[in-house]
């Protein structure tokens, strides 16, 4: 099927001179060029929520981080009528940090932020802060400190965090402490919002593949976290694909298994993806190789509970946005589109504000 990318270039909207498409192009005002942020996608409003993250300069200082926060309208439609606004947010907000998670809980509409860096290198953070009625949709929202209980995971950054909304569970997986140790570890967080209860850690799996600024994703029916690619302790580029099954803590112990493939995209750090349940397929974009990249692969089979091969894809598509790493990726499994933001676009530090929409984003 037919993909068809939708190119928001530096500031100007602009449908680039596809098959079907048209051209048009605009200005309009978005957040500052950034990488290592995140991005969540509220699917009743359309919204995508951005936070946080740093940019660079060949200038000095070398980077600045961002605590703002921004949503992009429409960004889960194929419409010209996208357009960037700041939030205005009530209550003290977290540090400026790049390299931390979040995830999003659709059925309260809370961002759940863990962790990151507020240097280019340290000092790395554990905190856990919650944004309430983050998609601005309905009232205003508000950042809250939590305090958890339990013992959580320690200060880290590059690590990536998946939500289960049937639990209200977070888990947050590998990463690194800012100066030598990449983790390996696992951590359920239980009230992952704060409103069934005060947010709880717990340890659920030690024994992963020790890595950080990979892609994670979270399959629901199999309860299973998918895991492609990113850095290992000794700052190696991975391209393998691992899975963590009873990933919600039901069900059983987790466990840590990896998934032979056949093919791989070249091994790379700090790329983004989604997973589709209804297709069973992992869907990467971008990433650093030797230099940043475009490409799109679609891994079939993904969780390992089908009969058959496990198979890299690689995707042929119109125009794409520019090489890429550190952006983000959100999907709406309903409309089968992914939106891109920032990333760093060169080997020597240069950030870019462009958005991206794929539609028909998990075809092979």
């Amino acid at each position: 099927m037919k993909r068809l990318w939708m190119l928001f270039l530096a500031g100007m909207i602009y449908l680039g001179a596809l098959p079907d498409s048209s051209l048009a192009q605009w200005f309009t005002k978005g957040p500052a060029a950034r990488g290592a942020h995140t991005a969540v996608l509220d699917p009743k409003s359309g919204r995508m929520i951005v936070f946080g993250g740093l940019t660079f300069s060949v200038d000095d200082p070398p980077s600045t981080h961002f605590n703002d926060v921004w949503y992009l309208t429409a960004a889960n439609q194929t419409s010209l009528k996208l357009t960037w606004t700041q939030a205005k947010i009530k209550g003290a907000a977290p540090s400026a940090r790049a390299g931390h998670s979040a995830v999003y809980a659709a059925a309260s509409n809370r961002m759940i932020v863990f962790g990151g860096s507020e240097g280019y290198a340290a000092p790395c953070d554990n905190d856990l802060w919650i944004l309430q009625n983050a998609s601005g949709v309905g009232g205003k929202p508000a950042w809250l400190k939590v305090t958890p209980a339990g013992s959580g995971p320690s200060p880290r950054t590059g690590h990536r965090a998946t939500y289960d909304d049937s639990t209200n569970t977070m888990v947050v997986f590998g990463g690194n402490d800012c100066f030598s140790t990449t983790f390996s570890d696992a951590w359920l967080l239980s009230n992952a919002d704060g409103t069934t209860g005060t947010p709880t850690w717990s340890l659920l799996a030690i024994g992963g593949p020790a890595r950080f600024g990979h892609a994670q994703t979270y399959d629901p029916i199999s309860n299973r976290i998918l895991v492609f690619g990113g850095t290992n302790q000794s700052g190696t580029f991975l391209s393998d694909v691992w899975f963590l099954t009873n990933a919600n803590g039901k069900g059983g112990p987790a466990g840590w298994f990896g998934l032979d493939t056949v093919g791989a995209p070249c091994a790379r750090e700090v790329p983004a993806g989604f997973y589709d349940a209804t297709s069973n397929e992992l869907v990467v974009f971008g990433g650093y190789c030797n230099a940043p990249m475009n490409d799109i692969w679609v891994l079939t089979n993904a969780n390992g509970t089908q009969l058959g091969q496990s198979s890299w894809i690689p995707v042929s598509h119109g125009t794409p946005p520019l090489g890429r790493y550190s952006h983000s990726v959100v999907y709406d499994p309903a409309k089968n589109r992914m939106t891109v933001f920032g990333g760093e676009v060169t080997g020597n530090g240069l950030s870019t504000d462009t958005v991206a929409v794929l539609s028909d984003a998990n075809a092979p």
